[in-house]
């Protein structure tokens, strides 16, 4: 994942679950991704990004993996075999990868 990718998660993530926003708003993945831009992630490349193929054919991937794992809703993390749902265990997955 190049790192304008990973910034874009990042920003995507803390809109959805520490702001809250509605990202399912195209104005609202704009203002989030506005400040990346400069990391040549626009808005508008994101969204090509959302229906490109290959891109699809990876979230399909993903999803079964979740699925396989017991993923039931989001944000769900990961440290290991232990399994974190909810925005409010994020304290605890910082301590689980700490501790890692």
């Amino acid at each position: 994942m190049s790192l304008s990718l990973l910034n874009a998660n990042r920003a995507i993530f803390n809109a959805m679950w520490t702001q809250p926003r509605d990202m399912a708003q195209p104005a609202e993945v704009a203002a989030v991704l506005a400040p990346l831009a400069a990391d040549g992630l626009t808005a508008d490349a994101f969204t090509a990004l959302l229906a490109d193929a290959e891109v699809k054919a990876g979230l399909i991937k993903n999803t079964g993996e979740a699925v396989a794992r017991g993923v039931f809703g989001a944000p769900t993390c990961f440290v290991g075999p232990a399994m974190f749902f909810g925005q409010d265990r994020l304290d605890f997955v910082r301590e689980a990868l700490v501790s890692a």
